[in-house]
Order: structure tokens, then sequence, then C-alpha cells
């Protein structure tokens, strides 16, 4: 009988395992991954919108020798807030599964001012060609700026639907993980009322269990997936992404740890009660 219990026990146990995984994934979506205030102080903290601000002007530059203009006409056109303010527009679009469009109606006006003032300084003959070629011009400018700044419109709706579902979701996600868990829990307990040690062993059994799983996973991805040395679309998006797998490793090392720490101590507190009841 005792051994038909100690297998049953196992059931709940491994249950517990799979469900203690899925309260920290959980609350690692609804924390971090879902959080648009984390997403910008990650940002903030990783230098992102300078980053960002830096291919702006490079793509700017790759027109200067097209045009036959200098660099002046770029300056002033827009700064980092401007950056900042359009890029934490796209988060909050994404994050709360609403429309996005980036306003460029200020850079287009410095940018022809610019121009203007640029044609004006070098006696530069305005014609009707001459118009469509700064018209042409700006229109490339603006492009530019958007497609350095934010993303296809197809990949954010995609995403933004998929975060909107998610966000409704998680939390009955969360509650109903809780309660298993308890349940679980409560299984646990009573299989084993008479014998609280065969309870200690459990949990140093689950809580190594959770430790190995999240150092099996630390392995798997820095030998074989690499996820975090990816270059994905482009730089800028690749910092997203290494922010994300680091923050991920924070879990994994955090889980091992605590799973590691409470593996022994119920281990040692497990063999403390055998000695008790030897004794």
């Amino acid at each position: 009988i005792l051994m038909v219990k100690n297998i049953i026990s196992y059931i709940p146990s491994f249950i517990m395992v799979a469900l203690i995984i899925a309260i920290v994934a959980v609350s690692f979506l609804q924390n971090k991954v879902l959080n648009e205030d984390y997403w910008k102080m990650q940002m903030e903290q990783n230098n992102y919108y300078e980053k960002l601000e830096d291919t702006v002007n490079d793509s700017f530059e790759n027109y200067i020798m097209q045009s036959g203009m200098d660099s002046s006409v770029f300056e002033g056109i827009y700064d980092l807030d401007k950056v900042k303010e359009d890029t934490n527009s796209i988060v909050h679009a994404i994050l709360n599964n609403e429309e996005f469009k980036i306003d460029t109606s200020t850079i287009r006006e410095k940018l022809d001012n610019n121009i203007r003032k640029y044609i004006k300084d070098n006696k530069v003959l305005v014609n009707k060609t001459t118009e469509n070629q700064i018209q042409n011009f700006e229109n490339a400018i603006i492009n530019s700026y958007l497609n350095s700044v934010s993303y296809s419109n197809s990949i954010v709706k995609t995403v933004s639907s998929i975060t909107g579902k998610v966000k409704n979701v998680i939390p009955k996600i969360f509650i109903m993980v809780v309660i298993l868990l308890i349940v679980n829990i409560v299984a646990l307990i009573i299989l084993n009322i008479k014998n609280i040690r065969n309870v200690l062993k459990f949990i140093a059994i689950i809580s190594f269990t959770i430790a190995g799983l999240n150092i099996l996973g630390i392995i798997l991805e820095k030998h074989f997936l690499g996820i975090q040395s990816l270059t994905v679309l482009n730089e800028n998006i690749s910092v997203i992404v290494q922010i994300f797998v680091k923050e991920i490793y924070r879990v994994l090392y955090t889980s091992t740890a605590s799973g590691t720490v409470l593996g022994l101590l119920f281990s040692i507190l497990c063999g403390n009660g055998s000695k008790n009841i030897a004794k």
C-alpha cells in the first residue's frame, strides 16, 4: 500500500512541476513581455533610441550624393525626442492591439524649409522639374525615416492581434493554473497525511526537477539555439530580441538557484524528519 501511495504521489508532484513552470511563464508574459513600461525602461537602459537615431541618420546620408545637396538640409528636421515618441507609440499599439500612425508632417515641413534655404543660398534655378525632384526627395526621406523607425503594418497588425488575445486570456490562465496547483498540493498532502517526511521528499524532488529543467533550457539555448546572437531583420530588432533573451536567462538562473536551494533545504528537512522518526 505504501509503495502504491508513493507511486501515486509522483503524479501530482510532476503535475506540480508543470504548473509551477506555467505560473513562472505566465507571470513573465504578464509582467515583462506584455508590459509597456518594462519595454520603455529596457529601451532606455539599452540605448535603443540612440541606436535608432543613428540608423535614421545613416539612411539619410545615402541620399546626399543622389540629391547633389549637403547634409545641412537634414539639420533639425527631427530629434531624439521624436524617435522616442514614435517608437513608444508603436510599442503601445502592439501591446494594446491598436492602430498606429507616425506623424511626419513636421519632418517634411522642416526638411522643405532647409531645402528652400539651401536653394536660395546656392542660387539654384527652380523650375517644374526641380520642384518634382524636391518632392521626390522629400518623399524618399520621409519613407526612409518611417522604414527605420517603424515596422511593416502587416507585422504590427499580426503581432498586435496576438498580444491582444494573449492579454485577454492571461489572467484566466493564471487563476486556473494557481487553482490546479493548490488542488495538487492538497492531493499530495492527503496522500501522505501520515508521513510528513514523504511530503518534504516530494517537494525536494519538485524543486530539483525544476532546477534541472532550467539548466537543460540554458544549455539548449546556448549551444543549439543561440537566439541571443541572432540578427533578426535588422540590428535594432536584434537589440529587442537580445533584451528578451537576457530576461529569459534571468528567470532561468533565478529559478535554477531557487529550485536548488529549496531542494537542498527540503532534503535536509526530510533527512531530519527521518532521524526523528527513527528515534
